[in-house]
């Protein structure tokens, strides 16, 4: 699961793509020894004007609110996938990239059971995306 920026909110389903889809070359998702992996990866999109987490950035600590709606719809289709498709579910990762690491973050403390791995990528200037 790979939870997105900021700048990749919307409705397009393929904003959030940009950091691993490009049509203009080839993906690496696409190089043989990736095929060979095997491995179902979900890439979710917040819609505009939400967050993986509901709270504002720059207050520098919150207490836990409930679960964001896109974040919530997202854990829900991950254990959905997780029945339908031959997913080891003891191999499940979390990856987020700047408000989708505090995303990643999120999940993981609300759901430390469905992860295996969580790593994060911070890029400067979240708290103006």
């Amino acid at each position: 699961m790979i939870l997105h920026g900021a700048g990749e909110r919307g409705k397009d389903n393929s904003k959030q793509l940009i950091w691993f889809w490009d049509a203009k070359k080839p993906s690496p998702m696409t190089r043989p020894e990736v095929a060979a992996a095997k491995a179902f990866v979900v890439v979710p999109q917040c819609p505009d004007g939400k967050q993986w987490v509901d709270v504002p950035w720059a207050k520098g600590s919150y207490k836990s609110p409930e679960v964001s709606e896109p974040l919530k719809l997202t854990l829900d289709l991950v254990d959905s996938l997780i029945k339908e498709l031959p997913i080891d579910a003891d191999r499940v990762s979390v990856i987020g990239m700047s408000m989708g690491g505090f995303g990643a973050l999120d999940a993981a403390q609300r759901r430390p059971e469905l992860f295996a791995a969580v790593c994060l990528l911070y890029t400067s200037g979240a708290a103006d995306e």
